[in-house]
């Protein structure tokens, strides 16, 4: 009896842990690194914005739209792309239905490419 309450305990215990394995590994957001030449753009994602080279946190959970300007050149649009992380399977192999809904409400199921991005911006051939 004892042995089976012991044996109960330690795969609740590890479902438990493996709760929200995404989640756990990558966090929430990702950190988006922007390069441009020439530096000293604008880049923005919602109310997020930084000068490049710089870096915007970007949930998950809702891909973003970076949209990177610069007086004296064409305006740039970047769309990140979201894909499922591979560590989700982790909590279907396990059971952690309960990590599973985390996972996914909480955007760590998800990972947003690329990571890096470095751009050339075009000159604006509008002189005023």
């Amino acid at each position: 009896m004892i042995k089976k309450f012991i044996y109960v305990f330690m795969v609740a215990a590890f479902g438990l842990f493996a709760a929200g394995c995404a989640t756990i590994v990558h966090g929430t957001s990702t950190r988006i690194s922007i390069d441009t030449v020439p530096e000293g753009a604008i880049a923005r994602v919602g109310e997020q914005m930084t000068t490049t080279p710089g870096t915007l946190i970007v949930k998950n959970s809702q891909p973003g739209v970076i949209e990177i300007q610069k007086d004296g050149y064409q305006p740039a649009t970047y769309y990140l792309q979201q894909q499922m992380s591979g560590w989700v399977w982790g909590n279907v192999l396990v059971g952690g239905f309960i990590g599973i809904g985390i996972d996914f409400i909480s955007g760590g199921a998800y990972k947003l490419t690329p990571k890096d991005i470095n751009l050339s911006l075009i000159a604006d051939g509008n002189k005023s």
